[in-house]
């Protein structure tokens, strides 16, 4: 058997709606990231999770509170830094219907930053490094972690033997309150 790991990701937030980079930066979820996170709760809840991790945005935070308040304790739930949002770097706080990010996308490298972003690379080593630590902690378990979007992405690209560029983060999509399976 593997390991299996349910990704939920964070909850609508007022960035999202103004089609802003979020990245680092904090919001908190809207009414519709509220009533996102009710949903998935109730999609999840009559599952049992032999841990929970979350990253410590606060976006994040919110969605997991709300996921897994009749799962488990608040104090329960490990933060991670690993699966915080990619570092967008000057153009986190921008905007215009994903103008930004469209830009990053096609200026980022796998390796190089071109105004202060993380790169792909550095995104790929700490997620391969959170999902090595969950085989190794939780195997034949089942583990729930609350992220974001680039962290979704990367773990689908890592998984799935997908390219890691920017074209491929482009077109790769994770709703807001989505939920996404994955064995390890």
């Amino acid at each position: 058997m593997a390991t299996t790991l349910y990704l939920v990701r964070h909850g609508h937030t007022k960035a999202n709606h103004a089609f802003y980079i979020c990245g680092r930066l904090e919001y908190p979820l809207d009414c519709i990231g509220i009533n996102q996170a009710q949903h998935c709760h109730t999609t999840i809840s009559r599952l049992n999770f032999d841990a929970v991790y979350c990253s410590p945005a606060r976006r994040t935070r919110e969605t997991a509170h709300i996921v897994t308040s009749s799962l488990i304790k608040p104090n329960d739930i490990q933060y991670d830094e690993r699966l915080l949002e990619s570092a967008f770097g000057n153009y986190e706080g921008s905007w215009g219907p994903f103008k930004s990010l469209h830009l990053w996308n096609y200026e980022q490298s796998y390796t190089k930053t071109h105004r202060g972003e993380e790169t792909i690379l550095g995104l790929e080593i700490r997620v391969r490094e959170f999902l090595e630590e969950i085989r190794a902690k939780h195997p034949d378990q089942t583990v729930l972690a609350i992220t974001h979007g680039g962290v979704i992405t990367m773990i689908d690209a890592i998984l799935e033997d997908r390219p890691r560029t920017g074209q491929f983060f482009r077109h790769f999509h994770v709703d807001n309150g989505s939920i996404s399976v994955f064995y390890l």
